[in-house]
């Protein structure tokens, strides 16, 4: 029994001390201490001893292309005390190299070298990217990045593997070296160098503002200066002569304002702003920023002003507020009032025995920015009119137009001369137009009226309120009618017309037979006499008829002679074409190209339409139907088109007529 023990005690004795060997082996490890690479591709190493350095022979550098080999010899160093060889021929600028130690049994770790690539894509840009030089460490790393040198230019510090350098030399061959340290050693890559350049331009300066100063009227342009930290100064810029021209140069990083005295406040000034480096390199214009100018409306009859400014742009945060300033002769400025992002204001219950001045300060959000537009003037200098207007003339033409003369002396002062039209006499204005200030004589044509009806006509002055100081004698068209009596006779009537502000100096009766283009003088009879007879034998041929008043205002230097509407005294065929037609008219009769017809046999009616190259371009046999302007369902090209028109009259004759029409767009 107490052998079988003294036996147990003695294998737990060995097993402890076999614990205590290992140990001590384990306590005995080669460490890497740095690992260098030079410009030239030479790998620098050092080691250090963990512990006793074991008995041996000496030291065996291995080394490998790729981690998993093949490793060959690099050297053996007998000396015992080596902790560093410089391994010439490695060729670490071209990649990483992997290297292990051997002394006796002792092995150490597996390292490859820290490699580092760069790219010049030119423009002051270097592209670099690094390994990790122990992938099989968790722990995170810091790479040191520096340029012109190892401790020279620490251009970052950083975990990732790559960085984009920005580089802001006018010109210079630049180095850049990379480091860290991974369990304790320390890890120096090899040199990249390369000739750069700055060709980059420089982050654009933004304009907070341009604005007008009250009382100087300078143009004031302030901005944020440039994030670049190579900026040197800037350029102005102003648009002219439909260009940008350079301003004016400022050298310094921290200008940010500029006073223009050249642009004063009568126009829109458009300005830009650019940094400039110090390699002279510009940066691209910025935004568009403008002046304010500001306009003023006068209500003199309402005591107020209209006033209203162009839009500013491109504000930081955008326009949010307006506030409006006035001054009346030798005052102060005052704030009138104020608004949003409105572009308009208006000012009532102004003294209009003043002058005064405004002017607008708009505000961007946050208020940390603003602009101060141009002075507008506002006079409130009322003058009565005075004067008369004459209605000269109501008078129908061949299409059925009424056409209206007013007549208002040049010395006369007035805003606007108002034609007034009226279904009956003395009631409800049911069409006007107002027209400023022009020609002594003013002339309407009114088309689309029914004119077999009498319309009474009244021109108005208004003065600059446009409150109405004169009018006119009313006038109204004369209207003709005919009866045809069974003796053949064709008996006229008509409405008188009063317009001269007396009876006319005579009425003339004319007519037109079928056979000729222009009527005649018939008959010219007393201004109070309203009633003709035609007993004439013309029954072969189409009668028409129109009636004219002969005379004038004793007031104006004009005599007139205003027709009437044309009457039709047979029921023979009747063919009337228009020599033009707007597709896009406002009037619905004017939209469609056809002959007017009355009394046309549809039987053997054809209208057709040719293009100049004589293609037809629209044919109808319906007499109610016209041409639209369209080809293929196209609108045509304006100009000048070719019709034939051609319908039976009687059994023995054919009507047929070709002519010329002018399409309008």
């Amino acid at each position: 029994m107490k052998r079988h023990k003294s036996l147990k005690i003695k294998v737990i004795f060995g097993f402890l001390l076999c614990l205590s060997c290992l140990g001590g082996l384990r306590s005995q490890s080669l460490q890497w201490k740095r690992l260098r690479v030079d410009a030239t591709g030479a790998v620098t190493l050092e080691w250090q001893w963990k512990g006793t350095q074991p008995s041996g022979s000496g030291y065996e550098l291995y080394t490998a292309a790729r981690k998993e080999g093949p490793y060959t010899k690099v050297v053996t160093l007998t000396d015992a005390s080596a902790r560093s060889y410089n391994h010439l021929q490695a060729q670490a600028q071209n990649g990483a190299r992997f290297y292990f130690i051997r002394w006796a049994s002792v092995v150490s770790d597996t390292l490859q070298t820290l490699f580092m690539g760069m790219e010049n894509r030119g423009g002051g840009i270097a592209n670099l990217a690094w390994n990790h030089p122990r992938p099989g460490i968790n722990e995170i790393l810091y790479f040191t990045l520096y340029r012109r040198g190892l401790g020279m230019d620490s251009v970052t510090r950083t975990s990732a593997f790559s960085y984009q350098d920005t580089v802001t030399v006018c010109g210079d061959t630049l180095a850049y070296v990379l480091k860290t340290e991974i369990a304790g050693c320390s890890y120096v890559s090899p040199v990249c160098k390369d000739f750069f350049s700055d060709f980059t331009a420089p982050d654009t300066a933004r304009l907070d503002s341009v604005s007008l100063h009250p009382e100087r009227h300078d143009c004031e342009l302030g901005w944020q200066p440039s994030s670049s930290p190579d900026v040197f100064g800037y350029i102005v810029y102003c648009y002219e002569e439909g260009i940008w021209k350079v301003l004016d140069t400022l050298y310094g990083a921290s200008q940010t304002h500029y006073t223009d005295s050249l642009h004063k406040g009568g126009n829109v000034w458009q300005y830009r702003i650019a940094s400039m480096d110090t390699c002279r390199n510009a940066s691209p214009l910025g935004a568009i920023h403008h002046t304010l100018k500001l306009s003023a409306t006068v209500h003199k009859c309402d005591s107020m002003v209209d006033l209203s400014w162009n839009a500013y742009d491109h504000f930081p945060g955008g326009a949010a507020s307006f506030e409006v300033f006035a001054k009346t002769e030798g005052g102060a400025y005052a704030l009138v009032g104020g608004g949003g992002k409105e572009t308009f204001f208006t000012c009532r219950s102004l003294d209009v025995m003043k002058t005064y001045t405004f002017f607008v300060r708009v505000w961007n959000a946050g208020h940390t920015a603003s602009s101060t537009s141009s002075l507008a003037e506002a006079a409130f200098l009322r003058k009565p009119g005075s004067g008369e207007v004459y209605l000269r003339s109501v008078s129908v033409d061949e299409q059925d137009a009424l056409e209206i003369q007013v007549y208002v002396h040049d010395t006369v002062d007035y805003l606007h001369v108002r034609l007034e039209r009226r279904n009956l006499p003395g009631g409800p204005v049911v069409w006007s137009e107002s027209r400023t200030k022009g020609a002594a004589v003013q002339r309407w044509v009114q088309q689309g009226l029914d004119v077999r009806q009498s319309y009474e006509y009244k021109a108005v002055l208004t003065d600059e309120c446009d409150y109405p100081f004169a009018y006119s004698f009313p006038a109204r068209n004369i209207v003709l009618s005919l009866e045809e009596a069974a003796d053949g006779a064709r008996r006229l009537s008509w409405s008188s017309y009063d317009g001269f502000g007396k009876d006319p100096d005579a009425y003339a009766v004319y007519r037109r037979l079928s056979s000729v283009s222009d009527f005649r003088l018939l008959a010219s009879q007393s201004g109070v006499l309203r009633t003709y007879t035609d007993a004439s034998d013309d029954a072969q041929e189409t009668l028409k008829y129109r009636v004219s008043a002969k005379g004038g205002n004793a007031a104006l230097p004009y005599q007139e002679e205003c027709f009437s509407n044309t009457v039709e005294a047979s029921d023979a065929p009747v063919t009337y074409i228009p020599n033009s037609f707007v597709p896009e008219s406002a009037i619905e009769a004017n939209r469609v190209f056809k002959p007017v017809n009355l009394y046309v046999d549809a039987s053997e009616y054809t209208f057709t339409i040719f293009d100049r190259w004589g293609q037809v371009v629209f044919e109808t046999h319906n007499p109610d139907e016209g041409w639209d302007g369209n080809i293929k369902g196209l609108p045509a090209r304006m100009g000048i088109y070719v019709y034939q028109l051609t319908y039976r009259l009687n059994e023995k004759k054919m009507y047929s007529r070709r002519g010329m029409v002018n399409l309008i767009r």
